[in-house]
């Protein structure tokens, strides 16, 4: 995906607001960061899922995994993101990722879509 939707007034969003509370400008910084991260990991195949390095996402966000692990966890009490943690791999599922789509990304599935159906011939 090569861009998504960050609405201009996220700033005036409740959750932001209770996240901005709980964990200053780092939770603004992994919120928005891990979306950037599940859109850019995921190409054209946007499905909102994640399975990544907790290493990785601590040195990309620059925040350590102790915290991550707390503002992750705070964002799943909010249902914006289910989150399961182990040592060396955490997996991310937003569903809320696939409204955020940018228009080359749905144009890219509605090809490959249509690619994929003129291949397809039914058994008889």
């Amino acid at each position: 995906m090569r861009w998504y939707k960050h609405f201009s007034d996220a700033l005036d969003d409740p959750f932001i607001q209770a996240l901005m509370d709980k964990f200053g400008h780092k939770g603004y910084v992994a919120w928005f960061g891990l979306i950037e991260i599940i859109a850019k990991e995921s190409g054209t195949e946007l499905t909102g899922k994640l399975d990544i390095s907790p290493t990785y996402l601590k040195r990309k966000l620059r925040i350590s995994t102790t915290k991550l692990s707390q503002i992750f966890h705070f964002c799943d009490t909010f249902a914006k993101v289910s989150v399961n943690f182990s040592e060396n791999n955490w997996h991310f599922d937003m569903p809320k990722m696939l409204e955020l789509k940018d228009n080359y990304t749905r144009s890219e599935e509605r090809r490959v879509g249509k690619e994929c159906r003129s291949r397809w011939v039914p058994y008889h």
